[in-house]
């Protein structure tokens, strides 16, 4: 923290007291205003100046009467973002069924660029570097073959690595570790549309059926197949219970994942659908069902 004069002609600076600008040759007696510098514990340089030394010092008492009253003169410096990802890590481990993705970001993408900053330091600026950090990364094709060559990062994939540090801050507010801004709020994220069309050949779609109808695991193949007829994922089918069955009327409830508690849509089932149900309902008994759910109330 200090008080300097400066030379209007060269903006060099001095010592207060000093008369002449060692540069330029000015006098500064009266050709001269007054800079108050301070250095916060991020590293960084905050400034201001004024033409009379009076103001000079009431300024220098307010910015040390500030960072004494915010804790940054030392007394409490931000948190590491280290520290902010271990305390969301740990809450992720608790909450999550899979918090294993997370810890991937971090250790791969985020944590070479940003271990080891304190938090008040990454700047919406340090993010829009980040972004474009990811952007030349490159990752292999396959992870069986490296010898394939390397691809860019997806532009979802950049989005998601970014998004994680939002959370980072948004969590450190959350549990009171950190009290300045989300830089990320501040950032504009690069759009993309990552809906991808593959469907298979009739001719691909033929094999997969051939291979299903002679497959010895018949609960699967079941399963399988009626994935392929209502649209549902492996998890939604091998989640269903008789009771959301209603073969009479030939329709199939399914659960909506979203935020209205048992909100459900009811899907009508083809001819094959109703076939694949009573196949699985007379292969019920030889199941052994998991969640200590009984073997005639789950489908599969």
């Amino acid at each position: 923290m200090a008080v300097n004069v400066k030379c209007l002609k060269c903006q060099g600076l001095y010592a207060v007291g000093t008369k002449k600008c060692k540069k330029c040759g000015t006098s500064l007696l009266n050709a001269r205003k007054y800079r108050v510098a301070i250095k916060l514990p991020s590293g960084k340089w905050k400034t201001k100046t004024v033409d009379s030394y009076d103001l000079a010092r009431k300024i220098e008492a307010k910015y040390t009467d500030d960072l004494v009253r915010m804790g940054e003169l030392g007394l409490t410096k931000a948190p590491l973002i280290d520290e902010a990802w271990e305390s969301l890590y740990d809450q992720c481990k608790r909450i999550l069924k899979h918090p294993h993705s997370y810890e991937k970001q971090w250790r791969v993408h985020i944590a070479p660029y940003f271990s080891g900053t304190r938090m008040d330091a990454i700047t919406p600026r340090e993010v829009s570097k980040f972004i474009t950090h990811l952007g030349k990364k490159r990752a292999f094709i396959t992870r069986k073959n490296p010898k394939k060559g390397k691809k860019p990062l997806a532009t979802s994939t950049v989005v998601r690595m970014v998004k994680l540090v939002g959370r980072i801050y948004n969590h450190a507010r959350d549990m009171g570790m950190y009290s300045g801004e989300n830089p990320v709020s501040r950032v504009k994220l690069p759009k993309f549309n990552n809906q991808v069309n593959n469907p298979l050949t009739d001719g691909e779609l033929k094999r997969l059926l051939q291979t299903l109808s002679d497959w010895p695991n018949r609960m699967v193949a079941l399963a399988l197949e009626l994935c392929l007829i209502t649209g549902k994922r492996t998890g939604e089918i091998f989640g269903l219970t008789w009771d959301r069955i209603d073969l009479e009327h030939g329709r199939v409830q399914f659960i909506v994942k979203s935020q209205a508690l048992n909100d459900h849509q009811w899907l009508p089932i083809t001819q094959r659908g109703k076939q694949i149900l009573k196949e699985a309902k007379n292969s019920v008994p030889q199941m052994s069902a998991p969640c200590g759910l009984t073997d005639m109330e789950l489908v599969m």
